[in-house]
């Protein structure tokens, strides 16, 4: 099994950020927290190496000048000196956030070279076509499990047992 990699783009804490909000100011760097759709409360630390761009992106989101999406998460900042984004609370992040891959499996070429990623329940992130049309022709009506977040593994068995006839090769993430 590949690992998930992280590439610091921020498209997770841009679309769950806005069901991040902060209770309550407990000091300087630690906050209460609710996950609007559990009702998850969550104590959340501001990491010192995210301090100063996280007290920034404060002062410029009310002045209305953030450079992070509106709708981000509060705790997603500009990462310094490395470039993309970070989280300011990453070890005090929710479960949610936790839980939370872009990306669930790899798809390789017979060469090993990587050609899409599966995103959501059962889409691929693809620049090959003909790869893309295989998957919407017969991966799509695999039935999977309905409930978001969760990882079918018979789903991903039959999708692993399809992609070899077409020349693909599936690699689940962990």
């Amino acid at each position: 099994m590949a690992k998930f990699a992280c590439s610091s783009c921020g498209k997770c804490c841009e679309s769950l950020g806005s069901y991040i909000v902060i209770e309550r100011k407990m000091g300087a760097r630690d906050f209460y927290c609710r996950n609007t759709i559990t009702g998850e409360l969550f104590p959340a630390h501001i990491q010192p190496e995210y301090a100063d761009e996280f007290e920034k992106k404060s002062a410029d989101e009310a002045a209305g000048m953030s450079g992070c999406p509106v709708k981000a998460c509060a705790f997603l900042v500009r990462n310094p000196g490395v470039g993309g984004y970070g989280c300011a609370i990453y070890p005090t992040r929710p479960r949610v956030c936790r839980e939370f891959w872009c990306y669930y499996m790899n798809v390789y070429d017979k060469m090993g070279g990587l050609r899409g990623r599966v995103i959501g329940r059962n889409a691929i992130k693809t620049t090959d076509l003909s790869l893309e049309n295989f998957w919407n022709e017969h991966i799509v009506p695999v039935p999977c499990s309905n409930r978001p977040g969760f990882r079918d593994p018979d789903w991903t068995k039959k999708v692993l047992a399809l992609l070899p006839a077409q020349g693909y090769r599936g690699e689940p993430v962990e």
